[in-house]
């Protein structure tokens, strides 16, 4: 052709002819059929090319860069567009039975007019292709001044999705990026596309995490510093990103606004700072449990004779307890820890005032979030050293240890149907010293004015979760260090009850003051954004506590006896409940 031409007659196309614009406009407005497809029009329904150059062959049909592909209809053989596409009639889908190439410079036009799938008004523009799909050029998206039948007043929804294009036999390729509609998005908020093996979907979403206010959301600095690295996982609008983010986003996407923020608790790893926070209890329990050993062994009430053993005698001792733990603070995340620990020790009494031995314990603590539904099991071994000593009412005990730790974690990740799983081990140390007075204002009864001071640390390794996809965590290692103190008083007493059978008791009441580590912070990144680190928080302790405790002791003979016990840690936000029995066997 040497000139732009209009025409409204049919043509028909041999098997060897071609049709070239040759850059001049070109406006075939009558049926086009082709003898290579066996008669068949090159366009049905409304699908006309207009505004510019194209040309067509018996194996393909070329758009220009100036020409407009639109329609609602179907095109018959595979074609490549260096234009524009713009599907539907105002708007609506536009089939392709073969398959449809991008250029790098062409445009995907999209009119959004509602969800509905069909064509007109309260519709969107989609792709429909038999063949391969494969996309470049620039994406863009229309919601006010549509054309045609149209409402002109659909306002998308956070969650609201749109599948713009599907394909029989995939997609490839990318869009270099999306140009935004001029209007009609919600404040604060645009369309990002996510790409799958064959279809390619829009979806409106926050324009930032971080920035919620425009749908009346606030966050707290948990949620923040998720949010950022939620931000840093998505890709540039209209790019298509990596499998396993796109199964990710595409799941968190789809979440109304009112469920963000409980989509970012989720994903924040705050349940490894708690756990930590557990191994400190479980060492806590460990030295409680030591610390009545050495109190029967340096003669107090509550032992009787059964278990103070003459010079150079053993005990053998056994002891289980099983603990509840219970955090909650205003504006965190709440978690609970229940616990078992058992325990095996012998002992030796080396001098009138000198008593030392060691013990073997294993204990397990579930740590979970009702609310997160996180839970992590620690497994946990340890070693204690100990030793007591006593004269003239005046005693002195001190203990040091070391355990090993192995942590196994599973996530809720909420609107991601997948669990995030960890595996990661770790040690701790603990060391505490106690001096007290033992004073006897009444026969068998007995009061203890005593003060301690408790050192605890544990350290966690880093490890990487499973099974979550791209936002399965790096956790990286934390160390935390615990230092109380501890002042109260005592009490104890005893009856024999006859038959050799003595029965006694006692009472404690302690303040305990930390003075180290109160809150146990993680820090983490999404495994697919590794730059971009999360800091969240775990619930905080006290910093004073009230620590009550009572028990009592059965001496069923002159070697075996039985004990029992039960103490509570009380304070403004947390608190700890522990039941504890065991057999004392001594020769």
């Amino acid at each position: 052709m040497l000139a732009p031409i209009t025409s409204n007659r049919a043509i028909y196309l041999g098997r060897t002819s071609t049709i070239d614009a040759a850059g001049f406009a070109i406006a075939l407005n009558g049926p086009i059929f082709l003898e290579a497809l066996n008669g068949a029009a090159l366009f049905s329904g409304n699908t006309r090319a207009s505004g510019g150059s194209w040309s067509v062959t018996p194996t393909m049909l070329t758009i220009d860069a100036s020409t407009v592909l639109s329609g609602a209809g179907t095109i018959s053989m595979p074609t490549t567009v260096n234009g524009r596409v713009s599907p539907g009639n105002s708007p609506g889908p536009l089939n392709f039975a073969s398959t449809l190439t991008f250029g790098a410079d062409a445009i995907l036009d999209l009119e959004i007019d509602g969800t509905g799938t069909g064509s007109g008004a309260g519709s969107y523009d989609r792709i429909l292709t038999n063949g391969t799909l494969t996309v470049a050029g620039t994406l863009q998206a229309q919601l006010r001044g549509i054309s045609g039948s149209a409402n002109n007043n659909h306002t998308p929804a956070i969650g609201q999705s749109y599948v713009i294009a599907q394909s029989a036999q995939g997609v490839t390729g990318s869009f270099k990026g999306m140009v935004q509609p001029a209007s009609g998005l919600l404040a604060g908020s645009r369309l990002d596309a996510l790409y799958t093996d064959r279809a390619i979907t829009l979806y409106a979403v926050p324009t930032s995490y971080r920035q919620l206010q425009s749908f009346g959301i606030s966050l707290q600095a948990n949620q923040l510093s998720t949010a950022g690295s939620l931000d840093a996982l998505r890709p540039v609008p209209g790019v298509r990103t990596s499998a396993s983010i796109t199964g990710a986003l595409a799941q968190i996407y789809s979440l109304g606004a009112d469920k963000i923020t409980t989509q970012l608790d989720h994903l924040a790893g705050t349940g490894y700072g708690d756990a930590l926070l557990s191994v400190l209890d479980a060492n806590r329990l460990t030295g409680n449990l030591i610390g009545e050993q050495t109190a029967v062994r340096r003669g107090d009430v509550v032992a009787s004779d059964n278990s103070v053993v003459e010079l150079g005698g053993l005990t053998f001792w056994t002891s289980g307890a099983g603990s509840r733990f219970k955090a909650d603070n205003v504006g965190q995340t709440a978690f609970r820890t229940v616990g078992i620990q058992g325990m095996v020790g012998v002992d030796k009494r080396f001098g009138e005032d000198l008593v030392g031995g060691f013990a073997l314990s294993y204990g397990r603590s579930t740590v979970y979030s009702p609310a997160l539904g996180s839970l992590i099991d620690i497994d946990q071994q340890a070693v204690t050293a100990y030793v007591g000593w006593a004269n003239d009412g005046v005693y002195v005990d001190g203990r040091a240890g070391i355990g090993f730790d192995h942590y196994s974690s599973t996530r809720s990740l909420f609107g991601i149907a997948q669990s995030a799983r960890g595996s990661g081990n770790g040690v701790n140390f603990a060391a505490s010293s106690k001096v007290g007075y033992r004073y006897e204002p009444l026969e068998q009864f007995y009061l203890m004015p005593e003060a301690a001071l408790e050192l605890n640390s544990a350290d966690r390794g880093r490890l990487t979760e499973t099974q979550a996809g791209a936002v399965a965590l790096n956790v990286e290692g934390k160390s935390m260090t615990s230092l109380r103190t501890k002042m109260g008083l005592r009490v104890e007493g005893a009856s024999d009850i006859g038959g050799g059978t003595m029965l006694s008791f006692s009472l404690q009441g302690h303040w305990v003051h930390e003075l180290g580590d109160r809150i146990a912070t993680t820090q983490a990144s999404f495994v697919e954004a590794s730059t971009s680190t999360m800091l969240v928080t775990s619930v905080f302790r006290d910093t004073d506590v009230a620590s009550l405790s009572g028990g009592l002791n059965l001496a069923l003979s002159k070697k075996f006896s039985f004990w029992a016990r039960y103490s509570s840690d009380v304070g403004k936000f947390t608190n700890t409940q522990t039941g504890s029995a065991g057999l004392r066997y001594a020769w």
